[in-house]
């Protein structure tokens, strides 16, 4: 049974949630949640990039701040699903900035500035918002918010299997659910 084909069965979602990865996602020393498995970004996102691209996989950036409720459930229900775990660590190489951090980091033009300021630049205003940046930079998709399991999980193939280059991603997601229920896998 495909993954997006949960979204229809409550039950089998519920058994993939109890069967998820235990245990609680790590803290920065800034107070973010993150993975073991996340990137620790240069502080340079041309260098976050070339890094992505060397190992064949789409820079995601993952914006958050301290004390954000959505962030920390992305973390505890999204992302201790295998599956979208797996799929994730294949196919990104996610990296995770501070929407409220004081740190200088470098854009992908060269240009140096705090987090904070970066992430405004980035047109980033609220947590979770992760940024999907092709190899030349270009932001080729967004996902701003907390999504459900079975959404969060749809948008990374969305990305990753370049349908967003001849499709919009809600009629995608739509398309690719229906298709899995009406052929049963």
């Amino acid at each position: 049974m495909s993954f997006t084909r949960l979204l229809f069965s409550p039950l089998l979602f519920a058994l993939l949630l109890l069967t998820s990865t235990p245990g609680w996602s790590e803290q920065t020393a800034d107070g973010l949640h993150t993975e073991a498995w996340f990137n620790r970004s240069s502080g340079d996102l041309s260098r976050d990039l070339e890094s992505a691209s060397a190992e064949g996989k789409i820079l995601a950036i993952f914006w958050e701040q301290p004390g954000c409720h959505f962030c920390e459930q992305m973390h505890e229900v999204n992302l201790k699903i295998e599956e979208t775990a797996h799929y994730i660590r294949e196919n990104f190489y996610p990296v995770l900035l501070n929407m409220r951090g004081k740190g200088a980091i470098t854009d992908f033009d060269g240009t140096s500035m705090s987090e904070t300021k970066l992430a405004r630049h980035h047109r980033v205003a609220g947590t979770p918002t992760i940024e999907f940046r092709n190899s030349e930079a270009k932001e080729i998709s967004r996902l701003p918010g907390y999504a459900q399991p079975v959404i969060f999980h749809g948008v990374f193939e969305f990305v990753a299997t370049g349908a967003y280059e001849n499709a919009d991603l809600v009629p995608w997601l739509k398309e690719t659910y229906l298709k899995d229920r009406k052929t049963g896998s």
